[in-house]
């Protein structure tokens, strides 16, 4: 992804995640909606759900202050779906990044076939750091990971069940009075 993209779409998640709104109602009500985090992040965590081969989306906020969006992902053909899918294309193209063009070629290092937990990650600051981003940010990254060997869960994963369990996780189920066993 190109570091034009990366900053769009990091530019995107402040919006969406912590974007103050102006309801002095001198906008119209179309108009606030669209500003509106909340209805923003809806419309992302949406766009994301419809592409076909997104198995999950969850976001958080750390206590470092990071502002982070999980989305899992069956391969990296359905990565490249959301990329080019219109609601992230739309939102590229509001934040004044390349709008998910044609020629970009997102994830071509990955072999194919590879299940993907794409994590977004933004940390705000009290003034803008990032060259060219306005927005009061001092970090952003996108950093994507596949199933390891080994692990261990009790009734259920953290990842989405459609999303592969990694070779060797080892399963516990907890029976009604409570007490783990394997």
């Amino acid at each position: 992804m190109s570091r034009a993209a990366l900053l769009a779409s990091f530019v995107l998640l402040v919006v969406v995640l912590v974007r103050p709104v102006n309801t002095s109602g001198q906008e119209s009500e179309d108009k606030r909606t669209e500003l509106d985090p909340h209805a923003m992040g809806r419309r992302l965590a949406e766009g994301l759900r419809a592409t076909k081969g997104c198995l999950g989306v969850e976001s958080a906020r750390m206590d470092g202050g990071k502002n982070v969006i999980f989305a899992w992902f069956e391969d990296k053909a359905a990565v490249r779906r959301w990329y080019f899918h219109p609601t992230h294309k739309g939102f590229l193209a509001m934040m004044g990044g390349p709008g998910g063009d044609g020629e970009a070629r997102p994830l071509e290092h990955v072999p194919d076939n590879t299940p993907l937990l794409v994590v977004a990650s933004l940390t705000l600051a009290d003034a803008p750091r990032i060259d060219g981003v306005r927005l009061p940010i001092s970090s952003i990254a996108i950093e994507l990971f596949t199933p390891a060997p080994g692990g261990a869960y009790v009734n259920e994963r953290w990842s989405p069940k459609a999303f592969p369990a990694p070779p060797h996780m080892r399963r516990y189920d907890s029976p009604p009075g409570g007490e783990s066993r394997p």
